[in-house]
């Protein structure tokens, strides 16, 4: 009983150490549907984001719903969201992925640079509508990426990134582990001392 124990709460703080590794942020905020309703993306789990884009709801009628959850960061060139979005990090990272797509098809590209502007990789892929595809870039020294579309109206959701030294978003299940994990290790010790 006690192997189970400690191996339980040696599972939860390693699950903990690795997702301090990796960040996802999926724009969840209750947004509401339409551009009118909001403003343009300014910051979100400690980026910085330029270019025009705004957290809306799926309700939003992009031809395609989120990836995770109902909320996405959505586009519509010539309108409210102007595009392309450049995403600042605090520090660099060395990969970054996120999801677009659209209900029409159309390319989607993912630029990253560091901290000087030079380009460092991009990535792009066609979505032959309806779906997401994934854009990934990975290099060390990462400080901004450049996303970008031909399409007139688009989405993207699920930014991730990782290699940052200052992890912005906890995953809510790892900090139920190490709690689960705490409170296991305090009631060894409790039993201990009796």
């Amino acid at each position: 009983m006690m192997r189970i124990k400690m191996g339980l709460i040696c599972l939860a703080l390693l699950t903990v150490a690795l997702s301090a590794c990796a960040d996802t942020l999926n724009f969840e905020t209750g947004a509401p549907c339409a551009f009118i309703a909001t403003t343009p993306l300014a910051s979100y789990g400690g980026l910085t984001f330029s270019g025009g884009g705004a957290i809306l709801d799926q309700c939003g009628n992009f031809g395609i719903n989120a990836h995770s959850g109902v909320d996405f960061l959505a586009f519509a060139t010539g309108t409210y969201a102007t595009g392309p979005e450049f995403i600042d990090f605090p520090s660099a990272v060395s990969s970054v992925s996120i999801f677009a797509g659209d209900g029409d098809s159309g390319s989607f590209t993912l630029q990253a640079f560091d901290g000087s502007e030079n380009s460092l990789g991009q990535d792009v892929e066609t979505n032959p509508g309806g779906q997401y595809v994934e854009l990934q870039v990975s290099a060390d020294g990462i400080e901004t990426v450049e996303l970008s579309s031909n399409l007139g109206a688009w989405v993207a959701d699920d930014l991730s990134f990782n290699g940052s030294e200052n992890p912005t978003v906890p995953e809510p299940a790892s900090m139920l582990l190490l709690g689960g994990g705490l409170a296991g290790l305090a009631r060894i010790l409790r039993g201990r001392k009796r």
